[in-house]
């Protein structure tokens, strides 16, 4: 049939034929408009929005051409290649999931799909006090959820490790427990459906819903648990030292180091030849937030690493070089020659220092060649410990106190007593002259805070003998009236069990040992304690002691005299709590110069073995 248009004749199929061309090529621009605008909606500052787009994506992506829908996956991956937009990010993992959910993700797209899903996972933007990127990982972990029902295994099999690795690091250690919880999800419906990922039913038992709840158990506890499967162990410590260490959270900061601390003990050598340096170079860092974590966790790893290596009976250098030493032992005084410890941020950093002072000292770092970096620790965490924040001013205590306990103990090259005289004698200066709160509060701390060696166990030897035993004698002093004046003022509460269990066992160990006048205040100390008014609390054993040493004859006795007290003293041994400290009183006095008191301390000793022995 023929028609006519515009003065010519065509064949009325044609026209028809003409005629659909066109609505679809109006039908195919619509979509195109349509797919435009949910593209754009993907990026949109309401979730509700993007969340909606990516569904109608989805389903109108099911109704078009594989190669039609090809187009959209690409527009979609096009929004995933910068980290400027959050929104974009999280509405095109929303998008992708709902693809994937539907099966219109190909295969051969997922080797583009894989590393932006890794970029998805970690994704954490900060922005000032805050970060943006909580949505983005969890809806990453949708993505993962839906690959996982949707591909068969051979099609994943390339993407097997990095995936499982990815989840595992967001179950462990995402700061927010929706995300652990998403990342537990998603790599249980990997386990479940796949069944490929390493371990996966061993590691699935210990991260699952209930037990990333908390995040303290997670960074501790469970990252130690799975770090022990060699396919995880170095993606595990990596991420922690290039992502968290650097976290905007101080908390999440403190508990990357703690966690490296427990995960150096498993993987010691990755950690001391890989990422010491790195926590070293961290600190070299112009970001106060990298500085502030790469101290926090250096400290924590060398820790560690002494640890090991008392555990192993190897020396220290084994694991810590004379280089990394260096470093090291260098790096307070370097943070102090930046000037680093001024302003706010400096709180930060000087809480990280008075961390790693301490955590050194712990370690027992060698300073042979370093001991003027003593007097630079020393200066600072005194400066500190007087410092207006509370957390600052304990760090620091804590930090001098074991400084002190490991680099000036009486044996130590570093002790001598003039040291100690001026230091206490300085302290006590400070105090009585001023009147600040907080200076008092500090010093006083800190003269609690003096080594063992300075007190009952300071047995310092030079060419006029055991000039110690002078300092021992005054601490026993010092006992007896700080104990009486406690009771006196009603504040029986100070004397905890632990306090005065040690108390009564140190005194009845120096009543045993060598030089009679130590033996004489001891002695005098002993029983002014066990018949003290008001009554001392919580003596060990208190009966059994009275029963030894009656009121009547402690009022007699010649304390100084080992024929009287050794015989006495040494039914001590009998008694747990005082056993350890009694054997090392009869220690010293059997083997002492002076032939008198070894031979009376060796038969009151072989007296009490040999009715022991019957």
């Amino acid at each position: 049939m023929m028609v006519e248009v515009e003065g010519e004749k065509v064949e009325e199929g044609e026209k028809v034929e003409e005629e659909g061309e066109e609505e679809d090529e109006i039908v195919l621009k619509s979509i195109e408009e349509i797919i435009n605008c949910l593209l754009q909606s993907l990026q949109v500052q309401d979730t509700v929005v993007r969340w909606s787009a990516a569904k109608g994506l989805g389903r109108i992506t099911e109704r078009l051409s594989r190669e039609s829908g090809d187009l959209v996956v690409e527009s979609i991956l096009q929004l995933l290649t910068g980290r400027d937009s959050d929104k974009a990010w999280h509405g095109g993992c929303l998008a992708l999931a709902e693809l994937a959910r539907r099966g219109l993700l190909l295969p051969e797209r997922l080797k583009d799909v894989a590393p932006l899903v890794e970029q998805a996972l970690t994704y954490d933007e900060p922005r000032g006090v805050y970060s943006v990127g909580m949505n983005i990982r969890d809806a990453a972990c949708y993505l993962c959820w839906c690959i996982a029902r949707a591909y068969h295994t051979q099609h994943l099999q390339p993407y097997i490790q990095p995936l499982a690795t990815a989840l595992i690091i967001m179950a462990l250690f995402d700061r927010e427990v929706m995300c652990r919880r998403a990342g537990s999800a998603a790599f249980q419906e990997h386990v479940g459906r796949q069944g490929t990922f390493p371990h996966g039913i061993e590691i699935m038992t210990s991260i699952d819903y209930f037990a990333v709840g908390n995040r303290t158990n997670t960074y501790l506890t469970l990252s130690v648990m799975v770090a022990r499967y060699p396919e995880y162990t170095e993606a595990i410590i990596g991420h922690l030292v290039e992502k968290k260490t650097n976290h905007w959270d101080p908390l999440i900061r403190q508990l990357t180091a703690k966690a490296l601390h427990n995960l150096t003990l498993i993987s010691t050598q990755y950690i001391s030849e890989h990422m010491l340096p790195k926590l070293i170079s961290g600190v070299s860092s112009k970001n106060m937030i990298t500085q502030h974590g790469s101290l926090l966790s250096l400290a924590h790893v060398v820790q560690a690493l002494a640890t090991v290596a008392e555990r192993e009976e190897v020396p220290l250098r084994v694991y810590i070089d004379a280089d990394i030493n260096h470093e090291i032992l260098t790096l307070v005084p370097g943070l102090q020659e930046r000037q680093l410890f001024r302003g706010y941020s400096g709180e930060f950093i000087k809480e990280a220092t008075a961390v790693l002072i301490q955590k050194i000292s712990l370690a027992k770092l060698p300073i042979d060649n370093y001991k003027h970096i003593l007097k630079v620790w020393q200066d600072l965490l005194e400066e500190w410990m007087v410092y207006v924040d509370k957390n600052i001013r304990t760090l620091s205590l804590e930090a001098l106190a074991t400084l002190w306990n490991t680099y000036y103990q009486y044996n130590s090259p570093q002790y001598n007593i003039e040291w100690r005289n001026n230091l206490v004698q300085r302290y006590i200066n400070i105090i009585q002259t001023t009147k600040g709160e907080h200076t008092c509060v500090g010093y006083t701390a800190a003269i609690g805070c003096l080594p063992k060696s300075l007190a009952c166990e300071d047995y310092t030897i030079n060419q006029r003998g055991d000039i110690g035993s002078v300092v021992r004698e005054t601490a026993l002093i010092a006992l007896k009236t700080l104990t009486q004046a406690v009771l006196t003022e009603a504040e029986p509460e100070l004397l905890t069990e632990i306090t005065v269990s040690e108390m009564m066992a140190r005194v009845c160990q120096q009543a045993v040992e060598r030089i009679d006048r130590t033996r004489k205040v001891a002695g005098r100390t002993f029983a002014a304690l066990l018949y003290s008014t008001p009554p001392l609390p919580h003596i060990p054993f208190e009966a059994e002691l009275k029963s030894l040493f009656p009121l009547d004859a402690c009022a007699e006795m010649n304390w100084s005299s080992e024929t009287h007290t050794h015989p006495l003293f040494i039914q001590l041994l009998d008694l747990p709590r005082y056993r350890y400290r009694m054997l090392l009183g009869v220690t010293y006095s059997a083997g002492g110069i002076s032939a008198g008191l070894t031979r009376h301390t060796s038969e009151a000793l072989h007296t009490y073995l040999n009715s022991r022995s019957t």
